[in-house]
């Protein structure tokens, strides 16, 4: 069953000579079958899980690689946060999300060393 992901920022899908013949502003995502997994895996190779990742949203989403490397951060990790649910427990990595404020963390300060300060 596919799931519908809102794009903050839609993508513009264009000609060669740059006229814009569709705005993309939300994204049918559809479960993965073994090829998909497989192909993402043998174009992104080993030990690139950024690029595994992207291979499998375009498989899952029906975009090209390069269309989904052309999203904003923050729907890109939407996106993926989606498409990891199709994974089998033991290979979902856990909800990618932006630090949402430059402020400092409440974690307690550190000194020179490492050690923390309390």
């Amino acid at each position: 069953m596919p799931v519908t992901v809102t794009l903050k920022t839609p993508i513009s899908l264009q000609t060669t000579s740059g006229k814009v013949v569709e705005e993309i502003s939300a994204l049918q995502l559809y479960p993965l079958k073994a090829g998909d997994f497989l192909s993402a895996m043998d174009a992104a190779g080993a030990d690139k899980v950024g690029t595994l990742l992207g291979h499998l949203a375009a498989r899952s989403s029906r975009l090209s690689f390069k269309q989904i490397q052309s999203l904003e951060a923050d729907d890109l990790f939407a996106v993926i946060n989606e498409v990891q649910r199709f994974f089998p427990n033991g290979l979902q990595i856990g909800q990618i999300v932006l630090n949402s404020s430059a402020e400092p963390s409440d974690t307690p300060p550190t000194s020179q060393n490492g050690d923390q300060d309390n």
